[in-house]
């Protein structure tokens, strides 16, 4: 018997316990759809799976139709099931994406493996078809690209530079505005640790470590240092994310350019010794007071 040293065959010592116990697995495999065809393509077996998957019962098909049932018309065009057996004779399996239908005429991808079955003598009897429906995966994983694409718009959407990284501190997405940012390409930019884009890399690590702590940091200076050495001022935020059991899964973090608020905050600082210049400058006393008459500022000649 092919592949009976697979088989501990003193474990069947009664007529039927290996009948019995091959049904078993058939009617306990649900998730595969497992069919059994004469050379011809007519239904000799059907699992419990391929009821649930195509709503046949086994006494609507066995012995009665054909495999080419189980598939949509465009299907069976592509690939007749006579070339899937042909194949699986020469090569010893065909395995494909194919377009299956159920009782009710819905219509899913599956994905098909046909092998051929022999006899004690070598002699080719029939094809086992394995059937798993791949809708639900189909649909997942189209969702998961929709989330993904929707995700991404967000980060390219935002005017600041964007950024996750793993709980240590390794970048592991970024934004268009990061590689502007910092003159890095993303290929050089994801896998680096943040701490080497900032020119003071000790308190760059220290933002994480509170963020880590804290959950999040609000407003915290940093200098990007761009790949050219330009030193340019951000306020940054960085938060937490977690993964969909809630495990940490790293920092997130949004750095908005402040060069010309610095800027602005240095004309203020100049502006005000200006006028504290102008005052001290006077030799007069001079005293400024508010509506109430409260004094706010004197100079230096009038104390």
């Amino acid at each position: 018997m092919p592949g009976s040293q697979r088989i501990d065959l003193s474990m069947f010592r009664k007529d039927g316990d290996l009948k019995e116990f091959f049904m078993t697995i058939l009617e306990a495999s649900t998730e595969y759809a497992l069919i059994g065809t004469d050379t011809n393509g007519r239904i000799v077996l059907w699992n419990e799976g391929a009821r649930l998957n195509y709503g046949y019962a086994p006494e609507e098909v066995v012995g009665k139709s054909e495999s080419s049932i189980l598939y949509t018309p465009e299907s069976l065009k592509i690939t007749p099931p006579k070339q899937r057996r042909a194949t699986a004779l020469k090569d010893g399996k065909w395995e494909g994406l194919v377009q299956h239908r159920r009782r009710n005429q819905e219509v899913f991808n599956a994905q098909l493996t046909v092998i051929p079955w022999f006899n004690a003598l070598q002699q080719v009897r029939g094809f086992l078809l394995i059937a798993k429906d791949l809708s639900e995966e189909i649909r997942l994983t189209e969702e998961i690209k929709t989330k993904e694409f929707y995700n991404r718009s967000l980060l390219e959407a935002n005017i600041d530079a964007l950024v996750t990284t793993d709980p240590l501190g390794i970048i592991t997405d970024i934004n268009k505005q990061m590689v502007t940012l910092t003159g890095y390409t993303r290929r050089e930019l994801i896998g680096a640790p943040l701490k080497q884009c900032f020119a003071d890399p000790e308190r760059a690590e220290e933002a994480i470590r509170i963020t880590l702590r804290e959950g999040t940091l609000i407003n915290c200076e940093l200098t990007v240092l761009a790949k050219d050495e330009q030193k340019i001022p951000v306020s940054t935020n960085m938060s937490i994310f977690r993964d969909g059991a809630g495990k940490l899964a790293g920092v997130f973090a949004a750095a908005r350019v402040v060069t010309e608020q610095k800027a602005l905050e240095q004309k203020l600082r100049d502006a005000e010794a200006y006028n504290r210049g102008l005052i001290e400058a006077s030799v007069d006393g001079l005293v400024m007071v508010d509506l109430s008459g409260v004094i706010k500022d004197v100079n230096a000649r009038f104390c």
